[in-house]
């Protein structure tokens, strides 16, 4: 997975908002016990924000309208729309129940936050970059990764997903 900076300035405009009124937002937090990696996260600090009941109203206008587009343009479907506050995080999880090419978008306001995932024996960590990047992922179930993505400030994940590689190749060589 490489990192590619996403120049597309309607990211950044949402990147913009989202911090400045992060301060209303609601943050959910589980925690579990179970340390199973299983298809979905068992525990996460974050907010969605595309949730009426986590943000606010210029925040998720914002958010719905730059999903709406991507995904009528590019045939495209948001998997994940999330903020992460500076001790937030989503825990291990594979994403085995789809098949599926992503297109990951993070954003980080410090490049102190990170992915990280597990390639055989070996757990490799990407720190993210300053600004707004973008990575390239498969997610299936005949071959499953463990991942898990972890914050130190202000970080937010864009995820959009299609069966299509093809669609995937041309939404992120359009927006970087």
């Amino acid at each position: 997975m490489n990192n590619i900076s996403i120049t597309d300035t309607r990211f950044l405009d949402l990147s913009n908002t989202i911090i400045s009124n992060h301060s209303n937002f609601n943050v959910t937090a589980i925690q579990s016990d179970d340390d199973t990696i299983s298809s979905l996260p068992k525990s996460f600090k974050a907010c969605v924000i595309t949730d009426v009941d986590e943000v606010d109203m210029e925040t998720l206008e914002q958010a719905r309208n730059l999903i709406q587009e991507i995904e009528n343009e590019y045939d495209l479907h948001c998997m994940l729309a999330v903020y992460y506050p500076s001790d937030g995080f989503i825990g291990w999880h594979t994403n085995q129940n789809v098949n599926v090419y992503n297109a990951i978008c993070t954003f980080s306001d410090d490049g102190n936050s990170f992915f990280e995932y597990i390639d055989g024996e070996e757990t490799i960590q990407m720190n993210d970059n300053i600004g707004w990047f973008v990575k390239k992922s498969h997610w299936q179930n005949i071959n499953p990764v463990p991942h898990r993505a972890v914050s130190s400030n202000h970080r937010i994940t864009l995820t959009f997903a299609s069966q299509s590689e093809e669609k995937i190749d041309r939404f992120i060589n359009e927006i970087t």
